[in-house]
């Protein structure tokens, strides 16, 4: 898949942090949205064309693991974000739901990073 084809998808409650993401996705040469709220997940995911969601569960109450779900449905893969201090909680998820999304706890290093993105876009 080439990178002009990849939208990713950032999502989160921290604009700033949001917006950091998306300029190092940018530089490195991906289309970037990005959404604050969990209610723009689905119809950002329906407006363009998403190929890999950045999720940011920080800050999110309970329905952030209904749009996991929907994300799995609709066969979008994605990448939990957490805090060092909240990292459990995807995990209770993932034993909860029986079914693993992978997780990846801040701060997270640029460079690991787009290379986890570019193997996730390749499958």
């Amino acid at each position: 898949m080439e990178l002009e084809t990849c939208c990713i998808l950032c999502v989160g409650r921290n604009r700033r942090n949001q917006e950091l993401l998306s300029q190092v996705l940018q530089k490195a040469g991906y289309a970037v949205e990005v959404a604050l709220k969990h209610e723009e997940i689905m119809p950002a995911v329906e407006a363009s064309a998403v190929s890999l969601v950045l999720l940011d569960v920080t800050g999110f109450d309970e329905k952030v693991w209904q749009v996991c779900q929907v994300l799995r449905s609709h066969a979008v893969p994605f990448f939990i974000i957490t805090a060092p201090n909240r990292a459990h909680i995807p995990s209770q998820y993932n034993a909860t739901h029986g079914s693993l999304a992978p997780i990846l706890v801040k701060p997270l290093s640029i460079r690991p990073l787009l290379t986890l993105i570019a193997h996730s876009l390749q499958r």
